[in-house]
């Protein structure tokens, strides 16, 4: 049978992580080599505490164990202990290196307070630029001097620094060794500098120069010398300006036509007269919402006008002509009265014809007459007398248009005088006289035609077209070629008759003379009706033209 050694006979020691505990043993269980009750400590190696079973009755293998525990503790106690020792001498050794380390950098402190403050005393590395901006020069000189530095002066304009340093260099603060020199720039007054003359780019830039910040140009139309140039300044050259003060540059520019879009010829006049361009009125034909509003402008609206030259206003008019026909029919007769009246043509005979159609004849000094009634081709309004107080009425409208030209010819009056005698007083004095040519005549009906004759041919009738503002001719005849009612007689008369289509209406124009084989007319006769006063059977029937049917009535049967 085995022994064990007792559990109160193995002495307790502390536990490494709890010394002030006890040592508490374990139980191994079921351990072959310990058996049951064996015990172990936390933290050993369990092998070196291992109780092995005495096979003999002996205390000596149990006496050396407890030996070896006593001097392993021992030398453990003894390792803690140098370990002790060695930790106290590093603390040591640190608190010493910091102080080292202290004293150093205070050290160093001072070394660099020394050195900054004898710098800022300026008693090494040269001397410190003072601020003397806004000095005299003076005074700004004195101080720089005073460092020991040389100074060099320059101007430049400036605000309220005249007299004063404006500009320094090198700046404040600047170390420089005695003897170096300073930069100074004094301010002066700003003067505006003569520009007058000068193109605006050049003014513009002189001004900037003088330190001026605010220039405004502000034209000023004139009809002399070139565009762009300074013709004055304000303030005025030499006065003395600051540099936020504005300047205005005057500037020539040649008149540019102004936008009159739209308007009526006063206002359009009073825009042309407030540019300083002259102006000429022309009228146009133009639509009825165009009707004494400018239409154009020539030149076209913000162009330049040179000095020689004027602008052209043009006005629409529904009635720009009394000899064109056709437009009458955009118009009533009350608003074609006033027209025919500035075109010098009186009213001679107005009246109430049947179907309550109004009839009235305007007449010229130039042999011409203007008449309206429903049917043109007829000598009714020609031979009419009188005027009706009510046959024009507000709303009276065109129904159709006459305008006959009288060729009369006239003696021109010569250029070689003849003399005469006039009496003056009692004695007689002999006066110069124009002498007549037989052969030379004038019409005062074809002047107003822009014809100097009048052949009866179709050529004279495409002049008369073109200045009544016609054309699309259909057709023609002539006293040769005119289909006539049996009963009349063909012979007697010179004729040339053509019609067309304008529009919504129908024209015709009659060359004609109450004579045979006649070399010119006698009259011209114009007419203009809505188509529909042709539709009628009655009035053209089998394949009848209609220059047929209007040469007949007002030639033959007229």
């Amino acid at each position: 049978m085995s022994d064990f050694i007792p559990i109160d006979d193995i002495e307790s020691e502390a536990d490494p992580k709890n010394p002030e505990e006890g040592f508490v043993p374990q139980v191994i269980a079921d351990d072959p080599d310990l058996g049951d009750g064996s015990t172990s400590r936390e933290g050993y190696n369990v092998a070196s505490w291992r109780l092995h079973t005495l096979k003999e009755d002996s205390l000596v293998g149990m006496t050396e164990y407890e030996g070896d525990d006593r001097r392993s503790r021992k030398a453990r106690r003894a390792q803690q202990a140098s370990r002790d020792a060695r930790s106290e001498e590093e603390r040591v050794a640190r608190r010493r290196k910091r102080v080292r380390t202290g004293v150093v950098f205070v050290l160093i402190l001072v070394v660099v307070a020394s050195v900054a403050a004898t710098y800022a005393l300026e008693l090494w590395g040269g001397r410190s630029v003072p601020n003397v901006e806004g000095l005299t020069e003076a005074r700004a000189v004195e101080l720089l001097e005073e460092k020991g530095f040389s100074t060099t002066v320059d101007t430049a304009p400036a605000d309220l620094l005249e007299g004063r340093v404006v500009e320094f260099s090198p700046g404040v603060g600047a170390r420089l060794e005695e003897g170096s020199t300073v930069a100074l720039v004094i301010g002066t007054s700003r003067i505006i500098p003569d520009v007058v003359g000068s193109t605006q780019k050049k003014a513009a830039e002189e001004l900037a120069g003088a330190g001026a910040t605010k220039v405004r140009v502000e034209p000023k139309v004139t009809r002399e010398g070139e565009e762009g140039i300074v013709l004055e300044v304000r303030p005025a050259v030499g006065s003395v300006f600051m540099s936020t003060e504005e300047i205005v540059l005057v500037v020539s520019q040649l008149p540019r036509v102004p936008d009159v879009s739209g308007m009526d010829e006063k206002h359009a006049l009073e825009a042309f007269e407030q540019v300083g361009l002259p102006v000429k009125v022309v009228y146009e034909r133009g639509t009825a919402d165009e009707r004494f509003k400018v239409i154009r402008t020539e030149p076209p609206i913000g162009e330049r006008v040179e000095a020689d030259e004027e602008g052209t206003l043009v006005m629409g008019e529904v009635l720009i002509n009394p000899v064109r026909v056709e437009d009458y029919f955009d118009v009533t007769l009350p608003e074609a009265q006033p027209f025919l009246a500035s075109e010098g043509y009186e009213l001679k005979a107005s009246a109430k014809a049947e179907g309550n159609h109004t009839i009235a004849r305007f007449e010229s000094p130039n042999d011409a007459r203007i008449a309206f009634l429903a049917e043109p081709w007829t000598h009714v309004a020609d031979v009419a007398n009188g005027i009706a107080a009510d046959a024009i009425g507000p709303k009276s409208r065109v129904e159709g248009v006459r305008f006959v030209v009288e060729v009369n010819r006239e003696p021109i009056a010569g250029v070689a005088p003849a003399k005469g005698t006039q009496a003056q007083g009692e004695s007689e004095q002999e006066v110069e006289q124009p002498s007549i040519d037989p052969t030379k005549t004038s019409s005062k009906g074809l002047a107003l035609l822009g014809l100097q004759s009048a052949p009866i041919n179709e050529e004279t009738a495409r002049a008369v077209m073109e200045v009544c503002g016609l054309d699309g001719m259909l057709g023609s005849c002539t006293n040769a070629s005119i289909t006539l009612p049996p009963d009349v007689e063909r012979g007697g008369h010179t004729v040339f008759c053509c019609y067309g289509e304008l529009g919504e209406h129908v024209w015709t124009v009659l060359l004609a003379n109450p004579t045979d084989n006649a070399a010119e007319a006698s009259r011209i006769v114009v007419t203009c009706v809505p188509k529909h006063f042709f539709n009628s059977e009655d009035l053209v029937s089998g394949g009848t033209k209609i220059c047929d049917f209007v040469a007949y009535v007002d030639e033959y049967a007229g």
